[in-house]
């Protein structure tokens, strides 16, 4: 949805990088602006969790829209597994464990102990971002739908994601449940 760009805040200490994720120009400001109001909406308002990416802050300027994020220097997973960077570090078993422990302390947050249950909807290793100690910081909340905990009603929707994380019942019946996060997660 978005360019994702390195800055510096001049208020900041030294090394006080950030992210900032600048959303592309559509036609339309519905087409930007749903994604950047559910994101925003969603992780500046209330969401605290050490897995997750903390957002600082945001800007809006007639078709210029920009979420503001701590820098997390060793990028996300998708780039170490695949190499796509310029890093050829190989993570030990150890860094591993605390990756997958982190995504899943994140998703448990996300879809039972907020108030109102978060499903992502997009979980996958681009989205799973790495800080310095190579903690996960489970990002992107773009697509993430907001429910009632205790709600049985929900309507469906055209099934949003990546296909091959997608959950084979969420594209059949269009409903994201928690279970739709715990297959992206389990691929």
């Amino acid at each position: 949805f978005g360019s994702v760009y390195q800055g510096q805040k001049g208020f900041l200490p030294p090394g006080g990088e950030v992210a900032m994720k600048r959303f592309e120009r559509a036609n339309g400001m519905d087409c930007v602006r749903n994604p950047f109001t559910t994101e925003f909406e969603t992780m500046l308002g209330c969401l605290r969790h050490k897995n997750l990416v903390y957002l600082q802050g945001w800007c809006c300027e007639d078709t210029e829209l920009v979420l503001v994020s701590y820098y997390l220097p060793n990028g996300s997973l998708s780039n170490i597994l695949h190499r796509n960077s310029n890093s050829t570090r190989v993570l030990s078993w150890k860094q591993r464990l605390n990756i997958v422990l982190g995504v899943a302390s994140a998703l448990t947050y996300l879809n039972e102990e907020c108030e109102r249950q978060i499903v992502q909807r997009n979980v996958q290793t681009c989205n799973i971002l790495l800080d310095a100690e190579f903690n996960a910081k489970l990002g992107d909340l773009g697509l993430a739908e907001v429910y009632e905990h205790c709600s049985n009603t929900r309507e469906a929707t055209i099934p949003a994601g990546t296909m091959g994380y997608l959950a084979p019942e969420y594209l059949y019946s269009g409903i994201p449940t928690e279970k739709t996060d715990v297959y992206s997660y389990g691929i």
